[in-house]
């Protein structure tokens, strides 16, 4: 394992080992490349050897966007105004 493996091995273990203590099932951590997961769900990650807790607003590992990150189609706005094909009666 080169130095900057071994330090990021560190920075996780030590924080599963602090998940551990605050009562979380030590079985249910998994740590992954430089995430960790917590039942399968990411917990968190290191980056610049820092430990960055995971940001639950973000989905959760899905390869699709959410829908509301999806820009709507161009026909929709449109529905909302008067057409010139297509006059309301009055």
């Amino acid at each position: 394992m080169t130095r900057e493996e071994r330090k990021i091995e560190s920075i996780l273990l030590r924080q599963r080992w602090e998940l551990i203590q605050s009562g979380v099932d030590k079985s249910s951590i998994k740590l992954s490349g430089n995430t960790l997961n917590v039942n399968r769900t990411p917990h968190g990650a290191v980056i610049n050897f820092e430990y960055k807790v995971h940001d639950g607003d973000e989905s959760e590992s899905t390869d699709q966007p959410e829908s509301t990150d999806q820009p709507l189609p161009p026909e929709q706005p449109d529905l909302a105004r008067e057409s010139p094909s297509h006059p309301t009666s009055k």
